[in-house]
């Protein structure tokens, strides 16, 4: 039976207990004013980090082109995130996943894109700095990690496409400048 419950001026609907609500409830707190912005627990802004999260793809490919996240609430809140710890390593691991991949001879039976071997291992010193530089504890730049998750993510990116040759080396070492913080 689903019921609406009342926390803290939200209105939850919940479906058995009334104590689940109680996450939800604490996360949101009653806008003031049309302008306010839900607020989290925590202080954090709960309602533009929703929008930045559902806009991930097109705020990527901003970073990716160089706009500055200076000036955009957006743009800023992705690029911390895409800068995170987290993030860097997840992408780091996609790297090296896609370098071993283009190591085995025979890839066996999957679904998954086969990376483009030739130009990712003729690119193998680059791709081994740039997964050191994202390991490392030190700074990056939001615009490199969005310009290697592009790469990662786009099956029609230079790194699993047949294209012009060096394609992908000169795609990797734009992402290793623009690792570099500002």
């Amino acid at each position: 039976m689903t019921r609406p419950v009342r926390r803290c001026g939200v209105e939850v609907f919940v479906s058995g207990h009334p104590h689940r609500a109680r996450g939800v409830a604490f996360r949101a707190r009653r806008q003031r004013s049309v302008t306010s912005v839900v607020r989290a627990r925590r202080g954090y802004l709960l309602g533009p980090r929703l929008i930045a999260a559902w806009r991930s793809a097109e705020l990527d490919r901003q970073l990716a082109e160089g706009i500055e996240p200076q000036g955009n609430l957006l743009l800023a809140l992705r690029a911390r995130k895409l800068a995170g710890a987290r993030n860097r390593r997840r992408v780091a691991r996609g790297l090296a996943r896609a370098y071993r991949s283009a190591e085995m001879k025979t890839p066996g039976f999957t679904a998954a894109v086969r990376p483009n071997a030739r130009e990712l291992l003729a690119a193998q010193p680059t791709v081994a700095a740039i997964g050191q530089r994202l390991r490392s504890s030190a700074p990056v730049g939001a615009a490199g990690v969005a310009i290697l998750k592009a790469l990662l993510t786009d099956g029609a990116s230079p790194l699993y496409q047949d294209g012009e040759p060096g394609a992908l080396v000169s795609r990797l070492r734009e992402a290793a400048a623009a690792l570099e913080p500002r």
